[in-house]
């Protein structure tokens, strides 16, 4: 993608922001599993960008609760 990019002469810059959530260890349904990795999303989100966080019972801006 990159390469492509640069020899179309444009700059490609690609970030990701993931939310991760284990089963049984953070919920114990795919509902629950997918709420509490979208959580743990916003929160890298919210706090900076182009991270990984592992789900918490609680999150507070800024910091894992």
């Amino acid at each position: 993608s990159t390469l492509l990019s640069q020899s179309m002469g444009h700059k490609l810059n690609l970030t990701a922001s993931f939310g991760v959530a284990c089963y049984p260890t953070h919920a114990g349904t795919a509902d629950a599993l997918i709420h509490k990795a979208d959580a743990a999303m916003y929160h890298v989100k919210m706090n900076g960008k182009n991270a990984v966080c592992l789900a918490r019972d609680t999150f507070v801006k800024g910091k894992l609760g």
